[in-house]
C-alpha cells in the first residue's frame, strides 16, 4: 500500500504546520514515487529513477516519459520527489502540499493545503489557490468551514514522532477566507467553535427538510 511503504521516506512534515524543510534545487535527476497506469509496476507506488528535477522554487520538472505513464486520478497524479509531496497535473504543473497519514494532503471540500511563501494556503483542483490569505497553521475543510492558526508552532516530535501544533490564535474561516470564527482563541475553543457551526448547520438542514415535508 502508497501510505505504508512511503512511511518510512517522511522526515518532518506534520499535518496542518507550514514549519517543513525547503528542498534544494536540484539539476540532477531525483528518482520519483508515483504509480503508473501502465508498464510492469502499474498499479504500485513505487521509485522511478531518473524522474524529475528540482528548480529554484522547489517546484519539479517531471520527465515527459514519466508523466506519460502515470496515474491520474481526475487530472492529478501524486508524486513523492525529494522529501515532499506533490500533484502534478499532464502538462507537467505542480502543488507542493502537506504530507499527512504518510501520504500526500487528501482533498476536502475540493481544496487542499499547499505551500506558498512559508505559509499554507487552500488551493483547488486547477492547483490555484482558492483563498487568497496564507496561514502559520491550518487544518482540512470540513464542509464550509476550517480551523486555521496565525503565530502557531510545531513541538518537538513524541516518542511516536507525532508533533503537536502549540500556541498562536485560532479561528474558523469560511469557504472565501472570511473568519467566522475570529483568530484571536486557542486551539481547543476554536475546535469546539467548529463543532459547534456543523452541529448548528445539521439543526438547519433537518428544519429544511421538516418544513418540505410540510408543505
Amino acid at each position: 500500500m502508497r501510505r505504508a511503504a512511503i512511511a518510512v521516506l517522511l522526515l518532518c512534515c506534520g499535518p496542518a504546520l507550514s514549519s517543513c524543510r525547503q528542498a534544494e534545487p536540484s539539476q540532477e535527476p531525483l528518482p520519483c514515487w508515483y504509480e503508473a497506469e501502465t508498464g510492469e509496476t502499474a498499479g504500485d507506488f513505487v521509485s522511478h529513477d531518473g524522474c524529475a528535477t528540482l528548480d529554484g522554487a522547489g517546484l519539479p520538472s517531471v520527465a515527459a516519459e514519466h508523466l506519460a505513464v502515470a496515474d491520474y486520478d481526475d487530472g492529478l497524479a501524486t508524486f513523492f520527489i525529494d522529501g515532499r509531496w506533490f500533484y502534478v497535473r499532464h502538462d507537467g504543473a505542480s502543488l507542493g502540499v502537506l504530507a499527512y497519514d504518510n501520504g500526500a494532503d487528501m482533498w476536502s471540500s475540493g481544496l487542499v493545503r499547499g505551500r506558498h511563501q512559508g505559509k499554507i494556503k487552500y488551493f483547488d483542483r486547477s492547483l490555484q489557490p482558492a483563498i487568497d490569505t496564507a496561514f502559520d497553521g491550518a487544518w482540512p475543510f470540513e464542509g464550509d468551514h476550517a480551523v486555521v492558526c496565525q503565530g502557531c508552532r510545531e513541538a518537538p516530535a513524541d516518542g511516536d514522532e507525532h508533533r503537536a501544533i502549540i500556541g498562536g490564535a485560532w479561528g474558523v474561516i469560511d469557504r472565501h477566507g472570511r473568519p467566522v470564527v475570529p483568530i484571536e482563541l486557542g486551539r481547543d475553543e476554536a475546535l469546539q467553535r467548529l463543532e459547534d457551526l456543523q452541529r448548528l448547520k445539521e439543526v438547519q438542514r433537518l428544519e429544511g427538510l421538516q418544513r418540505l415535508e410540510d408543505l
